[in-house]
């Protein structure tokens, strides 16, 4: 043990890199294991909206939308969700809900409002309707 302590004080500057160093990694491993946690692939998506009923909510604007969006998905405008819209969608707390918007950024802080109130069946488009569309997956056009 004296030997290490030695070593750190003959060292110190490559003593705090290694540690900023181990702190970054662990920083990235926990950060990716909680991103992961929430995702969805188009093929899981699928069976929790035909098995689960899942509602799809569509962060996209209204043009986007309406050029093409997965079927009975409700679009809510990320810039205009406001409390109301999260008490609205977390009535029906038995059916899990798949957030998606472009390609899966905006998403992600979508998702941290629901996690602050406690909703728990709450999943995340992988590559949002980008990776929906890459796939050959249906759109419907209003």
């Amino acid at each position: 043990m004296s030997k290490l302590i030695q070593f750190i004080n003959n060292n110190i500057i490559l003593s705090i890199s290694w540690i900023i160093l181990a702190s970054m990694l662990l920083f990235f491993f926990i950060q990716k294991k909680i991103n992961s946690i929430n995702s969805v692939s188009n093929n899981k998506a699928i069976s929790l909206i035909n098995k689960n009923n899942a509602i799809v909510i569509d962060l996209r604007d209204k043009k986007d939308y309406i050029n093409g969006h997965i079927i009975n998905s409700l679009n809510i405008n990320f810039d205009n969700f406001n409390k109301i819209s999260l008490s609205n969608l977390l009535k029906n707390k038995k059916n899990p809900l798949i957030i998606t918007c472009y390609n899966g950024s905006l998403s992600k802080k979508f998702l941290k409002k629901f996690i602050k109130n406690k909703c728990i069946d709450v999943y995340i488009l992988k590559n949002g309707i980008c990776g929906w569309k890459s796939d050959n997956l249906p759109l419907i056009k209003l």
